[in-house]
């Protein structure tokens, strides 16, 4: 009896030994199968992800402090997906993928929705390059700046010139073309006055800027083009530090006799200090300014300026089939 039960417990634990034959169970792991599949799965997960994203709604905006080539980032969720940028461009974040990526696309017309890279992301790549500079004996002794600042969802419209704010002749223009907008451009734009760039001994009120900022990011949530009457602000100097990333658009009169002409019909008496805003503005550089308007009369210049905000409305608007 005994021997019996020895021979069949040795029986099983030869049993149990041999390697197992059952049809399906894999031998040896496959790594690279592994790694293609999971590969393939992220892949289905980023397609799916970036299209519901299309759907929802603009969470907030950014102004890019630095180039970024995602041709060259092997860690982007979908490579032909991963959107690049250089410094000084603005993106509109539509949902959180994960820690390292966003979902989102450059404020403008017919740009596609893609992966864009978190500040951590970023920072990632900075601290490898700095790593790989170290190794090779190159130090660095400066410190990164943050590669992105929140900024309102749709950039604030800001006039100046001909003349400072101050002055009868600026009112009036401005006065005359946000009316105009306002009447040709209809529910999509709004006009706010705002105290942001003011002035208290000599320094600008950063206390009274920043609640400022705040309310004007809250009206620009619903990506509304606000026409933002700033009388503190009379160049784009004026709002240095303040992260409201407006459109700057300078009234320019060059021609001294036109200009003249347009002081004597609205009937200014001091005609000098005029002047002296005048050519202080005018000789700021261009590239200070992202619309300039030089045209003769205002039904040219609301043209112009119509022309500029359908084209920005279209950027901060795409329907689903342009993204």
């Amino acid at each position: 009896m005994h021997s019996l039960f020895r021979e069949q417990l040795q029986s099983f634990l030869y049993a149990y030994k041999e390697p197992m034959k059952e049809r399906g169970v894999p031998l040896i792991f496959d790594a690279s199968k592994e790694h293609q599949y999971r590969k393939e799965f992220f892949k289905e997960d980023a397609w799916e992800k970036l299209e519901i994203a299309k759907k929802m709604k603009v969470g907030f905006a950014v102004k890019t402090n630095t180039d970024y080539d995602g041709a060259l980032d092997r860690e982007s969720p979908c490579r032909e997906k991963t959107i690049s940028f250089k410094k000084n461009q603005f993106l509109h974040i539509h949902a959180r993928y994960s820690v390292d990526w966003w979902i989102g696309r450059h404020v403008e017309k017919k740009a596609k929705m893609g992966f864009i890279p978190t500040a951590k992301r970023i920072g990632k790549l900075e601290k490898c390059l700095d790593e790989e500079g170290t190794r090779l004996g190159q130090s660095s002794i400066w410190e990164c700046s943050p590669p992105f600042t929140v900024v309102p969802s749709t950039r604030p419209i800001i006039f100046v010139g001909p003349a400072f704010h101050g002055s009868q002749i600026t009112q009036l223009m401005h006065t005359a073309l946000r009316s105009e907008l306002t009447k040709r451009m209809g529910e999509r734009v709004r006009k706010f006055k705002s105290d942001i760039g003011r002035k208290w001994m000599g320094r600008i009120d950063y206390e009274e800027s920043e609640r400022e900022l705040k309310t004007i990011t809250a009206l620009c949530e619903d990506l509304s083009i606000i026409l933002l009457e700033a009388p503190h602000v009379n160049t784009p100097l004026d709002l240095t530090g303040i992260h409201l990333a407006p459109i700057f658009v300078q009234i320019r009169v060059s021609n001294r006799s036109i200009l003249m002409r347009l002081m004597n019909k609205t009937g200014i008496q001091n005609k000098k200090t005029e002047l002296c805003g005048v050519d202080l503005l005018n000789s700021l550089p261009r590239d200070l300014f992202d619309v300039i308007i030089e045209e003769k009369g205002l039904p040219e210049a609301t043209k112009r300026m119509c022309s500029f905000l359908e084209d920005y409305w279209t950027a901060t608007h795409p329907t689903y089939e342009d993204i």
